[in-house]
Parts: C-alpha cells; structure tokens; sequence
C-alpha cells in the first residue's frame, strides 16, 4: 500500500510540475551587438550595429574620460524592418586613447540595457 501511494504522490508531483505557467516578458526586447568596430585610431569613425525586435527605440551613450560624447550620430535611433540599428561617429582627433565603454538601451516601457566597449588608439 505504502509503495502505491509513493507512486501516486510521485505521479501527481510530476504532473504539477509540468503544468506549471511559462512566464515570459515581453516587454524587454531582446538585443545584441552585432558588430563594434575596434580599435578605432583618433580620428576615426567608430562604427556599433545593433540587433532587436523590428521597431523597437533604442540609445546610445560613449563615455570617454570626459563625459558622455555628444557626437554627431549618436542619437536615438529605430530599429528597421530587420531589427538593425547602426550608430557611426566621429572620434576627436584628441580623444584619449584606451578602452571606452558603449551602453546601448532598447525598449519603451520596460528597457534592456546591453554594454561592450571599444578601443581609441
């Protein structure tokens, strides 16, 4: 009798377990780096392409040692009908050289924030 109920309880367990909601969000659109151009010399176009959901609004922010960059093409942008953003700027001539870190955040309610960073040499 004992043996039986184990197999029961074992059973029913097993079966809740498996009924169990998937939870998924939305809301956070998934997103990667596609390509970051680096090293990039001073003086150079740095270059970031990004993939996510087709339509989806996104930013991006360099942060050098003096702040974050206000450079012509930087922008917020929207992803296309194939999910693709691509950023290029202008890096100064007396940018520091080393390794600067590039933040991009993708979504309207709920924001999915991904991080890499580049070289300036």
């Amino acid at each position: 009798m004992t043996r039986y109920l184990i197999i029961i309880l074992c059973v029913c367990i097993f079966s809740a377990q498996l009924s169990l909601p998937v939870i998924t969000n939305a809301a956070f659109p998934p997103v990667k780096f596609v390509s970051v151009r680096s090293p990039v010399l001073r003086g150079g176009t740095g270059l970031v392409v990004i993939q996510t959901t087709p339509g989806t609004p996104c930013t991006i922010t360099v942060i050098y040692s003096s702040g974050p960059s206000h450079a012509q093409g930087l922008d917020p942008k929207t992803a296309d009908t194939r999910g693709r953003i691509t950023w290029s700027w202008k890096i100064g001539t007396r940018t520091t050289r080393g390794a600067w870190p590039i933040v991009v955040e993708c979504g309207r309610d709920e924001i999915t924030r991904i991080r890499t960073s580049f070289e300036v040499t």
